[in-house]
């Protein structure tokens, strides 16, 4: 359902604004594919190195030859290596695709508020409207660089690791099942819980800006009306402003940082635990100990970057708000 604000801007549901950024996405989607080939080879190589290790340890138990052993360890050199490699062309390529969908984003924006009236341009200060057409889409473009290519690499690793683990063993798989699932909802729940924190705060920005503009245009006559005082206290009420809300945002993201980084110190003791169980009695071998343990790391990590830019996600959902609310005002001619 669509609400309005006193500025009489239409908020669009959630399905409506990520349903606009997937269409500003299309005119680069051959970009956007290969970026996706990319992060699946990159996620093929993190699900190998932990196999060649298991099978080094196996075959160093089973009293293999040194030589066969020393050509697993060139194996897993060349697969770091190239993993590695893939990690930094994926940074890079991201980045590119980002600021190239973005900048389209930004001419179309600014294309609409000059076609807009004067009733529009006379209650928006320039000030706020660079904020909300320059600012607002440099997070979503920190969102589509950083966020989106950490969070498909994460799916496709942790989608690889569950097939391996069903593979070696079913009962390794349903554990690490329901330890993703506990810490996904965790990561949701703080999620919703923090976006409107995010709009908040690029919203005091944006008056915060924009009242800076306008008084330095207007310096002249506040010096000659003595407003000085009451414009310099207006700029410290609107900072203060932007410093409540910035502290409301990190009172959330924290929260939701400690509770994640407790579940995954937990995740990991209990796979190492169980793993070292498991090899007491003989279930599985040291190699497979050694797999499921990594793979929990393998698993926890991306988690854990995606908490790190969690706050990214939250300011770029709250400036896509922002964005399709701007670009839902039409001129009003009488």
């Amino acid at each position: 359902m669509e609400t309005s604000d006193k500025t009489g801007v239409m908020s669009v549901p959630v399905t409506s604004r990520w349903r606009a950024l997937l269409g500003l996405l299309r005119p680069d989607g051959a970009r956007w594919s290969g970026l996706g080939a990319l992060l699946a080879l990159g996620s093929v190589f993190g699900l190998i190195g932990p196999l060649i290790v298991k099978t080094l340890l196996d075959r160093a138990e089973a009293g293999t030859t040194s030589g066969a052993l020393a050509q697993l360890a060139m194996g897993y050199l060349a697969v770091a290596v190239g993993a590695q490699l893939c990690s930094v062309v994926v940074a890079w390529f991201a980045t590119i695709t980002a600021w190239r969908t973005t900048n389209t984003i930004r001419m179309d924006m600014a294309a609409h508020v000059l076609g807009l009236d004067h009733e529009f341009h006379r209650t928006h200060t320039p000030g706020e409207l660079i904020q909300r057409v320059d600012g607002d889409v440099t997070s979503v473009s920190d969102f589509l660089g950083r966020v989106v290519p950490r969070a498909v690499g994460a799916v496709l690793t942790v989608v690889g690791v569950l097939v391996v683990l069903v593979v070696v063993d079913w009962r390794l798989a349903i554990g690490a099942v329901i330890y993703l699932s506990l810490t996904v909802r965790l990561i949701v729940v703080g999620r919703h819980r923090a976006v409107s924190e995010a709009s908040d705060e690029m919203n005091t920005y944006a008056r915060l800006y924009g009242g800076i503009e306008e008084r330095l245009t207007a310096a002249e006559d506040i010096r000659a009306n003595g407003a000085g005082a009451h414009a310099v206290w207006r700029f410290v009420e609107e900072s203060a402003a932007v410093v409540r809300s910035a502290i409301q945002r990190e009172r959330a993201f924290l929260r939701l940082w400690w509770v994640v980084q407790s579940s995954i110190g937990a995740g990991s003791a209990v796979a190492l635990a169980a793993s070292g169980l498991l090899v007491a009695r003989g279930t599985i071998s040291i190699g497979t100990a050694f797999l499921l343990f990594q793979y929990v790391q393998l698993i926890s990590r991306p988690l854990e970057d995606f908490v790190h830019e969690l706050e990214t996600v939250q300011k770029a959902n709250g400036a896509m708000v922002r964005v399709m609310d701007l670009m839902a005002i039409t001129a009003e001619i009488n």
